[in-house]
């Protein structure tokens, strides 16, 4: 960083492709901070050294390009419910040759992939969610587009035991469809 604090140092890390890999480590650790150096989004600071994918060197945009990143803070707009943000945002994550209907569609699945169906998901505003509902919004606004490489930060934060287990479950089931997810937990 600009005060010369050193936050990651000689890391190290290979994931291999169509897996589901865990970062753990106490808070403060780094963990974020590596999230945001593999997706291409450092915000702070000065970085040096190489992020490959498969196989040649990454630019930071080549790697905000090639994955999917739910970040740990959920930004989400208070005035619209969940069903509302994931299909604006469909249409802007989604090719625009589908048809408007297709790419709704596709919103709603990932969003009921993750728990999220009813009243929750159709008539609660953002503002009024739980944090547990607002986590899997973001996570499902993430997926919408289905790249290569799933970056979550935290996806379980805020859920019950059983609802972090479905969320577990549908990032491994897309790692056994070939997409690399890589994952902070605590």
């Amino acid at each position: 960083l600009g005060t010369g604090r050193v936050i990651l140092d000689q890391v190290s890390l290979e994931v291999a492709a169509g897996g589901l890999t865990g970062l753990l480590g106490p808070s403060g650790a780094g963990k974020s901070s590596l999230l945001a150096v593999l997706s291409g989004r450092r915000t702070s600071g000065e970085s040096s050294g190489l992020v490959a994918l498969d196989g040649a060197v990454a630019t930071p945009a080549q790697r905000r390009f090639a994955a999917s990143f739910a970040p740990q803070d959920d930004i989400l707009p208070p005035q619209l419910t969940i069903a509302e943000h994931l299909r604006f945002h469909a249409r802007l994550r989604l090719p625009a040759r589908w048809p408007k209907a297709r790419a709704c569609a596709r919103a709603l699945r990932e969003a009921e992939a993750l728990g999220l169906r009813g009243a929750a998901l159709h008539a609660t505003y953002l503002g009024r969610c739980s944090g547990g509902q607002r986590r899997r919004a973001t996570l499902a606004t993430a997926l919408l587009a289905r790249r290569r490489f799933v970056l979550a930060d935290e996806p379980t934060t805020g859920l019950d035991a059983a609802t972090a287990l479905k969320v577990m479950g549908h990032l491994a089931t897309l790692a056994t469809r070939g997409v690399t997810v890589v994952c902070v937990l605590h």
